[in-house]
């Protein structure tokens, strides 16, 4: 592995730990309601990208682990990847901003 795609792993997986995905997803626009314990679903935030076009909340959202999972075709999402997916960017180019 190369001494770059190592320190983009390595600033991905902190960012990973310090940026809290449900403040990622309400600065994105999303209704995310304070939960105690186990996960909520929540309308997913490329929604317009589904098939049923964001009618259903799509996405389930794990404060514990600090992700996210789409189940209408978008998939699993840390900080990270859900910043680089909302602002068209690669993940080292997110983990960055």
């Amino acid at each position: 592995m190369r001494k770059a795609e190592l320190r983009s792993r390595s600033v991905e997986g902190r960012v990973d730990t310090q940026v809290s995905v449900v403040g990622l997803l309400r600065q994105l626009g999303c209704n995310v309601p304070d939960i105690d314990y186990g996960s909520i679903k929540v309308y997913c935030p490329f929604g317009i990208l589904h098939p049923d076009h964001g009618l259903t909340r799509a996405m389930r959202v794990y404060p514990e682990t600090n992700t996210a999972f789409c189940f209408s075709d978008c998939g699993h999402f840390t900080p990270t990847k859900l910043a680089a997916q909302a602002w068209d960017l690669s993940r080292e180019d997110a983990a960055d901003r």
